[in-house]
């Protein structure tokens, strides 16, 4: 049974929040330009920073004082705290983003072959298991705990969706009715796209010629990237890190 108070130490929340902001790094670094696909996780990036440094007393310059505004059960429409102190938080806050953004930013540089690597998997397949992720960007450098270890122990060893083309033609052979032409599912599509002699290219600064689902998998590719380093305890992956924050 998971215990029933989860604690999370202020290491762990950082990393959360640097693994929040992975996919809004990857859309600068590696299709730059940024898109409103990460609009999602920033706000949850925000909130828990802000929770940090107003409810947890993780703030140096604050101290151990909670200004959450919800206190009792009821939302107070004012503010026990002055001017100065607000200034103060939105400082904090905004301090704790920038260094996280930073720190993910140049860890998903350093590992730029591997956001590439999952990337074309992700790309090429619909889903991929836990266990093709660690073939792709490397183990954990801290093992996960025993219920985590348990749950991974339990995750599939095989994709849970066919590959792209299988789910889409599945290889069957079709008919053209005006030319009568017989095609073989993936690989007519795979040949008409290698005759162009374009090859996709993640790193395309034009966003109107990067495909949306690229740009998806490159933003999942890092955040799972960016979750393989975390600074204490494990930090999950995309593939198990569904929980809200």
């Amino acid at each position: 049974m998971p215990p029933t108070v989860e604690l999370h130490e202020k290491d762990a929340l950082l990393d959360r929040i640097a693994v929040l902001l992975g996919g809004r790094a990857a859309e600068e670094i590696f299709i730059g330009a940024i898109s409103s696909g990460a609009a999602d996780d920033i706000q949850k990036a925000s909130r828990l920073a802000r929770l940090s440094v107003m409810q947890f007393g993780m703030s140096d310059r604050l101290g151990l004082v909670d200004y959450s505004l919800q206190q009792g059960g009821e939302q107070n429409f004012y503010r026990p705290y002055s001017e100065h102190t607000a200034k103060v938080i939105d400082d904090e806050v905004s301090q704790i983003i920038n260094d996280q953004y930073e720190r993910v930013t140049t860890l998903l540089k350093e590992r730029e072959k591997e956001v590439h690597s999952l990337c074309e998997l992700l790309i090429s397949r619909e889903s991929i298991t836990y266990s093709e992720i660690l073939e792709c960007i490397g183990p954990r450098p801290v093992p996960p705990d025993p219920q985590m270890a348990a749950y991974i122990q339990a995750l599939p060893t095989r994709p849970l969706l066919p590959e792209t083309g299988d789910k889409e033609t599945g290889n069957k052979e079709t008919g053209n009715k005006e030319t009568g032409e017989k095609e073989t599912g993936d690989n007519s599509r795979r040949d008409d796209d290698d005759s162009g002699g374009q090859e996709r290219d993640l790193d395309n600064n034009d966003d109107a010629s990067v495909p949306e689902k690229v740009k998806e998998k490159v933003r999942e590719a890092a955040e799972a990237v960016a979750g393989r380093k975390p600074a204490s305890g494990p930090v999950a992956c995309k593939a198990d890190k569904d929980e809200d924050a």
